[in-house]
């Protein structure tokens, strides 16, 4: 128990974590155990334990992926979605008589003025 808690306090400061991690016990070996190991039922656990949790987080991390993922998809179609709007307000605001550029640069500037009847919540 001394042991944990020296390692838990010597690595608080690296991990930024409230919940102490889980510090796994065992003999991590490629040859079997012996069969009357005193340990033997403790170190068979924790090695379950330990598989399992990496398979956990092999998981996590897929979905954290795809999360993130998804997340850019939305942005983009924000994007696309704000840059389309952006050209036909340009479309219909331009003529043939205006500058294009001080046409564009009015309506970057003041976005508000150009916005159509049915986006204003009545």
């Amino acid at each position: 128990m001394r042991v944990y808690g020296a390692l838990f306090w010597n690595l608080s400061p690296l991990i930024n974590v409230t919940e102490p991690p889980r510090v796994y016990v065992g003999s991590f070996r490629y040859v079997p155990f012996l069969g009357q190991t005193i340990h033997h039922d403790l170190f068979l656990r924790e090695e379950i334990s330990l598989l399992q949790d990496l398979r956990d987080v092999a998981v996590s991390v897929i979905e954290m992926k795809l999360a993130l993922v998804r997340q850019h998809a939305i942005r983009v179609l924000v994007h696309a979605v704000l840059v389309s709007e952006y050209v036909n307000t340009f479309n219909r605001v331009r003529s043939i008589l205006t500058d294009s550029n001080a046409v564009w640069a009015d309506i970057v500037s003041n976005p508000e003025q150009y916005v159509l009847e049915y986006y204003c919540d009545k």
